[in-house]
């Protein structure tokens, strides 16, 4: 959601994740990501959905960063035992990384 004016009138908002809360959001020349504890979310910047993506090993994502191909992956983490390269182009997870304990991701 984003406002404008000196009384902070309403200027845009859209719904990405139906009922969860967006833990975090990165913004790309293609669109906006979000992250909520059970889905990824990019949307394009009018607010369009280019891609939603959930998956059952998602349970409670925090945080997500960009990897060393820039713009075009993101490694999403949370509290849990699995991290997940995500393909931002194609909004496919490219790659899971495990770990025995659960991963605190401060962003």
């Amino acid at each position: 959601m984003s406002f404008y004016g000196a009384e902070l009138q309403k200027y845009t908002s859209y719904k990405g994740h139906a009922s969860e809360s967006v833990k975090q959001m990165l913004f790309t020349d293609k669109g906006v990501l979000s992250v909520s504890a059970h889905s990824v979310h990019l949307s394009s910047r009018p607010g369009l959905t280019i891609w939603h993506l959930t998956n059952e090993l998602f349970h409670d994502l925090q945080c997500m960063s960009f990897t060393s191909k820039g713009t075009h992956e993101v490694l999403v983490a949370g509290c849990q035992e699995t991290m997940f390269k995500i393909d931002v182009e194609n909004g496919t997870i490219s790659e899971t990384v495990c770990h025995t304990d659960h991963l605190i991701w401060s962003c």
